[in-house]
């Protein structure tokens, strides 16, 4: 079963996520059978000549296609070396139709870089607020120390307090920022999945399509989350036949949903064939 190559390529291209993620074909001999986004890099590393592309020039010889080579499907988040020596985060799954294995794969240092500055936000919190229960207690133990000397240091402590309130109204500023901050990023991401959303929901058919194959129907679609790997397709052939089909992809999320997109584009393929 042959592959459009233009085709494909639109498809994969359609699961970079971010500045370093990518989805990409390994046959089995090891070559990758589709074009990496990291043309040049490979050039610099020599891993292709000048005048070449990564179509079957690359060798991907990777814990994930050796896995998916062995029609395995897995996922890695604990990161791995890509075909560029890269740490990676990665999902595959072995094709048996096109005996090709489908690898999706983006940096460890992008994928972990949200992580990290959350991470630093809330050890910097921890610290702010140890600094101000240490500090409150030697307020205590300092004021108890000398209550004789109260009257004379009441002065000095009314502007230490002062002092106090001023730098906790700085570091709550501080949090606030960061807390605005997290947020935004909540956002971004929310708005990343509800745009995979929108492209997978424009996959599925019309009604007024069924309508033309069937005069009552009802369809019941609830991805397990905002987007999914679970999707049912519709087409018209010719007058009074149809294809109807449920389909179940490899993964859930946004992985799942751009392999419900490759699944649309062969499907496509093969009903063109048909007609």
């Amino acid at each position: 079963m042959a592959l459009n190559k233009n085709i494909l390529q639109s498809v994969l291209e359609k699961g970079r996520l971010g500045q370093s993620g990518e989805t990409y074909l390994v046959n089995v001999y090891k070559q990758m059978v589709s074009q990496s986004r990291f043309d040049n890099e490979l050039r610099k590393q020599h891993l292709l000549k000048d005048n070449q592309h990564s179509f079957l020039n690359i060798k991907v010889n990777t814990i994930a296609s050796i896995d998916a080579l062995q029609k395995h499907s897995g996922v890695n988040t604990k990161g791995y070396k890509d075909y560029r020596g890269i740490e990676v985060f990665g999902a595959w799954k072995w094709d048996n139709d096109y005996n090709v294995a489908i690898i999706t794969e983006i940096d460890k240092q992008e994928a972990m870089k949200s992580f990290i500055n959350t991470k630093t936000i809330y050890y910097a919190l921890f610290t702010v607020v140890a600094f101000v229960v240490v500090l409150m207690i030697f307020i205590v133990w300092l004021a108890n120390r000398r209550k004789k000397e109260l009257e004379k240091k009441n002065k000095e402590l009314s502007e230490f307090n002062l002092k106090l309130e001023s730098l906790v109204k700085e570091r709550t500023k501080s949090l606030e920022e960061a807390k605005r901050e997290i947020e935004l990023i909540h956002q971004h991401t929310k708005d990343s999945i509800e745009f995979a959303s929108m492209l997978q929901n424009s996959l599925l058919p019309e009604k007024e399509e069924i309508k033309k194959c069937f005069k009552d129907f009802f369809v019941i679609w609830e991805p397990k989350d905002i987007v999914g790997g679970d999707i049912w397709l519709y087409e018209n052939i010719r007058e009074g036949e149809c294809i109807l089909m449920i389909i179940d992809c490899t993964g859930h999320g946004v992985p799942g949903a751009f392999v419900t997109m490759l699944v649309k584009a062969i499907e496509r393929e093969i009903v063109t064939k048909y007609e």
